[in-house]
């Protein structure tokens, strides 16, 4: 375990660049998809630095109607679907056949490069590898973008917002946000679908398990949850937790880590922020507390209508 006196040992962790990649011949790309060229070729590299610069692609409606119709396409090919179900089927019941279909890595690949192709970003061949992290945030960036039509993150931090916009405005609790997220999970689409058990817990545990791991871990902890998300604490354990987990990847293979408690992964958390504070560690490192630092700028000013990229970074 890591403590607060021991924030010199951090310093030996990788640049959040490389955190996730396979070997490739490309090189290092720019957050998300700010890369202008890829080496020889001209094309962008789908490349996320971290989990919370989620892979999202700037989906306009045409795109998103491409990437759809490829989905589509390709799971008829695989006999996942019927062509009459493209009448039939709601958009949360298409995305319990996508998630369903995507458990496999390969098709979880063929998903992606489908994903990719109607943008001309770079994955989106054959030839053209991105790691298994990669292209798991590239698919959970597109999950969360199709249903909700906007980032994990950005969801969250509505929900926080419509708190501080209260004429009596409160911090929202763990158990609340929480709560919340399950209520917008069963909720019905506009043609009455509903997501079914597996594409829930998928979003809960792959998703939200990875992107504010704080928010779904130790639910039986009364104390826990009842604490802000706007609690230092709070963003002390993401930041730990979010950590513990880009170690794992580090360390080649998908070794699981043991689980950390509430106490250990705030040390941890606590000792990243002293490392940063004091130069320590490379800046990179700051992006494990950028959901906290947004959900407080949020809900301090509920009514920010900045993008996205710009609300982060005025929240860092």
């Amino acid at each position: 375990m890591v403590g607060p006196r021991d924030e010199g040992s951090l310093t030996v962790l990788p640049p959040l660049d490389n955190i996730g990649s396979a070997p490739s011949p490309t090189p290092p790309a720019q957050i998300g998809f700010a890369a202008q060229s890829f080496a020889g070729r001209g094309r962008t590299p789908a490349t996320v630095v971290s989990p919370s610069a989620t892979g999202t692609l700037a989906l306009t409606s045409t795109l998103r109607e491409a990437q759809t119709r490829a989905i589509f396409t390709l799971l008829l090919q695989h006999r996942r679907l019927e062509p009459q179900d493209e009448d039939v089927l709601s958009l949360r019941q298409r995305i319990n056949h996508v998630v369903k279909f995507a458990r496999r890595p390969a098709h979880l690949t063929q998903l992606v490069q489908e994903l990719l192709r109607p943008a001309g970003l770079y994955g989106a061949n054959p030839e053209e590898c991105l790691s298994p992290e990669t292209q798991r945030q590239l698919f959970d960036g597109w999950l969360t973008d199709v249903l909700f039509n906007q980032t994990f993150e950005a969801l969250l931090a509505d929900q926080v917002a419509d708190a501080g916009r209260r004429p009596s405005p409160h911090a929202i609790l763990v158990w609340q946000l929480r709560h919340r997220l399950h209520q917008l999970l069963h909720q019905h689409d506009t043609q009455g679908g509903t997501l079914n058990y597996p594409t829930r817990k998928y979003l809960l545990e792959g998703v939200a398990g990875t992107l504010a791991p704080a928010l779904v871990s130790w639910p039986r902890d009364r104390r826990w949850s009842a604490l802000s998300v706007l609690n230092l604490r709070w963003g002390y354990a993401h930041a730990g937790l979010r950590l513990a987990a880009v170690a794992g990847v580090t360390q080649g293979e998908h070794v699981p880590l043991p689980a950390l408690s509430v106490d250990e992964a705030i040390d941890l958390g606590f000792s990243l922020a002293l490392a940063l504070s004091t130069r320590a560690l490379l800046p990179e490192y700051l992006e494990l507390f950028q959901l906290p630092a947004l959900l407080r700028y949020r809900y301090h000013s509920p009514e920010a209508a900045y993008p996205e990229e710009e609300l982060r970074s005025r929240a860092l």
